[in-house]
Parts: structure tokens; C-alpha cells; sequence
């Protein structure tokens, strides 16, 4: 999947890894496993939408 076109100068600090290289590093990854959520609270989110059922 390639990225979307970029108009701005900007665009040309992004530099998207090959399939290897990003395969390498998501396996460097941990992985934690479920815990608490104590101290969440959804309203400090309020730029984010509702989907409905979550």
C-alpha cells in the first residue's frame, strides 16, 4: 500500500520503511498484557468519535 500523494515540503522528511525493514521493527515490539484501566476516562477524549456498540 503506498502512501497518499503529498503536496508540501514537509512530505519529503517522511521516509516510509520497506516491508523488511518495518516487519523487523514491529517484531521489536512488546507486547503487554491486558491491565488496568484504572485513571481512563473516555471524557478526556472528546475529539474522538462514537461508533456505536463500543
Amino acid at each position: 500500500m503506498s502512501p497518499p500523494p503529498c503536496h508540501t515540503s514537509e512530505c519529503d522528511a517522511v521516509r516510509i520503511p520497506d516491508e523488511q525493514t518495518a516487519a523487523g521493527e514491529l517484531d521489536q515490539l512488546t507486547v503487554a498484557p491486558d491491565g488496568s484501566m484504572d485513571g481512563y476516562s473516555r471524557d478526556e477524549f472528546p475529539h474522538w468519535i462514537t461508533i456505536e456498540g463500543n
